[in-house]
């Protein structure tokens, strides 16, 4: 069995190998190196797979009969999900924004443009642009105290009678008692 010292070390090699955000006032914790890119990229698509699409049937509906909807993808990390969408949709005006910019620049759709910024605090957009504001699992993204400033956030960049779709999973404490 290692030494505690010989494990210390085994853990530092194991995290100096990843490449992490640097803001200090974001509570995301997993990496943005390109093996985590590939991992979200991979994840897009079981996602995709999994609800048969990249949108709720509605939103579908609706991007299908007013083509011309500005997007915005909230924590859009790789922006896998945006270039997907903007291949099928491309006279939308898709936006990301993100704490770090991990976008691949070799695939960046003309009708894409990226912006830095954090949904627990004041995403970088005016009141009531987007007709459609999506987000995806940031359920360990954000800590419980900022949710309702996301929330407010989302709501506040979305026009009136806009859509909003929130695709997370229900993590919960066990140690918690209901």
């Amino acid at each position: 069995m290692p030494s505690n010292k010989t494990q210390e070390k085994e853990v530092e090699k194991v995290s100096s190998k990843r490449s992490f955000h640097t803001d200090k006032s974001a509570t995301y914790w997993l990496p943005k190196d390109e093996d985590e890119q590939f991992r979200l990229a991979g994840q897009h698509f079981a996602i995709k797979d999994l609800f048969e699409g990249n949108m709720h049937p509605n939103i579908k509906e609706a991007l299908d009969s007013e083509p011309n909807m500005t997007i915005l993808d909230v924590g859009c990390g790789s922006c896998t999900w945006i270039f997907d969408m903007a291949s099928d949709y491309p006279q939308c005006d898709f936006h990301g924004c993100d704490i770090v910019d991990v976008a691949n620049k070799e695939m960046i759709p003309n009708q894409f443009t990226f912006q830095l910024g954090n949904v627990a605090q004041r995403l970088p957009y005016k009141d009531s642009m987007f007709d459609f504001v999506y987000a995806r699992l940031l359920a360990l993204a954000l800590s419980e105290d900022e949710w309702p400033r996301a929330i407010q956030e989302i709501l506040r960049v979305t026009k009136p009678g806009g859509w909003i779709q929130l695709v997370d999973a229900d993590v919960k404490n066990n140690n918690q008692r209901n």
